[in-house]
């Protein structure tokens, strides 16, 4: 029994929670995320997630409610600043949970930041102190708020957007959790209390708007191009297989290399932005004479191949011995994996280099001769891309 007493004692003293002292004016704001529950969305027919951001201002209890469907980076950011602006200022020191959105590591002492959450509160002149890991009570005057946000402001409503969620939610923040009797502060009001003693000490709101950003940290592939979001972007070739951060805010892309900014490229959702003085100079683009000797022959072979008469079919004999010249990597691949094969019979021809060109099928073919100018190993590929010719006209297109 003594034992029993004494751990029943211990267990008595471990669950008391002590009247925390009442918080100055403009001092502190509590952050959480509550589940509300689920909603037909009527544009897709789909059951959706829905969520509420809350902040409660410590000393007045007045409160901000954005309902949200996800709950990435961009989202959670957003919400700060709208709360901001609802309230008119900012509280010196917030208190949130560690989300992945905001808390990279969670720490006591030193807690790590998300990138995006740091340049916010750069951006506010507010103090973030995360509650510890699993400690609901650093924070209970937001926590105490959620039951009574599901049960007030969502269940039994329907919606027809998240637009028109997040419009009513601020009404009902005002009208009707505004003007309620609040047990904490003696049956007064938080939207008094607010107007009264809050407003006038929290932190003016910046001149500059916050410009809403998120940071990735994606990786230099062998192209000089890193992927962000759906779009590729390249870097000097220098940073190939380095990891880079990125700062990707609504018009533009930023790429910063050990603190140092390095390239910075406009926003696009689909496609490439490429450029070429990224590329080793062997690899870059290729000279200004070559593109011009490259576009002049294709103009030269465009040409012989729509002349007339007898003309075009000695341009069109020279495009076919040229095209000999420079096989498909396919076609060779496949000469060195199965042997050469004749066009018409599709049989293995034994002929040895320098014999004349025949078929080994027993039905006699057609002899064919080359000048000694045509090297011997070209002279089967020029034999059967001759005998397609004769069978089906070729088709070739200039350029």
């Amino acid at each position: 029994m003594l034992i029993k007493r004494v751990v029943q004692q211990e267990l008595a003293r471990q669950a008391a929670t002590p009247l925390r002292p009442p918080v100055p004016p403009g001092e502190e704001g509590q952050v959480d995320y509550g589940f509300l529950g689920s909603w037909s969305d009527p544009a897709t027919n789909k059951v959706r997630r829905v969520w509420a951001f809350v902040l409660v201002l410590s000393c007045s209890r007045h409160m901000f409610v954005r309902p949200v469907l996800r709950l990435d980076q961009a989202a959670f950011v957003a919400a700060h600043v709208a709360a901001f602006a609802f309230f008119g200022g900012a509280p010196r020191r917030l208190v949130p949970d560690n989300l992945a959105t905001g808390v990279d590591r969670s720490d006591l002492y030193d807690p790590k930041l998300n990138r995006a959450y740091a340049d916010l509160a750069a951006h506010y002149q507010v103090l973030i102190d995360p509650a510890r890991v699993r400690r609901p009570k650093d924070k209970p005057r937001v926590e105490r708020q959620m039951p009574y946000v599901r049960d007030s402001l969502f269940r039994g409503r329907q919606w027809r957007s998240e637009a028109e969620m997040q419009e009513r939610s601020l009404i009902w923040c005002e009208e009707v959790a505004g003007k309620r009797h609040h047990r904490g502060l003696d049956g007064a009001r938080p939207l008094e209390v607010f107007h009264a003693l809050e407003a006038a000490a929290l932190v003016p709101l910046p001149a500059a708007p916050f410009e809403l950003c998120t940071w990735s940290s994606p990786k230099v592939g062998a192209d000089c191009h890193v992927r962000v979001g759906g779009a590729l972007y390249s870097l000097p070739w220098r940073f190939i297989a380095k990891v880079v951060d990125c700062r990707t805010s609504e018009r533009l892309v930023e790429f910063f290399v050990d603190g140092e900014l390095v390239r910075t490229w406009t926003r696009i959702h689909r496609g490439r932005q490429t450029n070429y003085d990224d590329y080793p100079p062997e690899r870059g683009l290729p000279s200004s004479a070559a593109q011009l000797g490259n576009q002049r022959r294709r103009q030269r072979r465009g040409a012989f191949l729509q002349a007339p008469g007898a003309q075009g079919a000695v341009a069109r004999e020279r495009i076919l011995s040229e095209m000999c010249w420079t096989p498909a990597r396919t076609r060779t691949s496949q000469r060195r994996r199965r042997g050469p094969r004749d066009c018409a019979t599709g049989s293995r021809r034994t002929h040895r280099d320098g014999d004349a060109v025949t078929n080994s099928a027993s039905t006699p073919s057609t002899v064919w001769s080359f000048p000694c100018s045509v090297p011997t190993r070209l002279q089967p590929r020029l034999a059967a891309t001759s005998r397609r010719t004769e069978r089906r006209p070729a088709t070739f297109m200039s350029g």
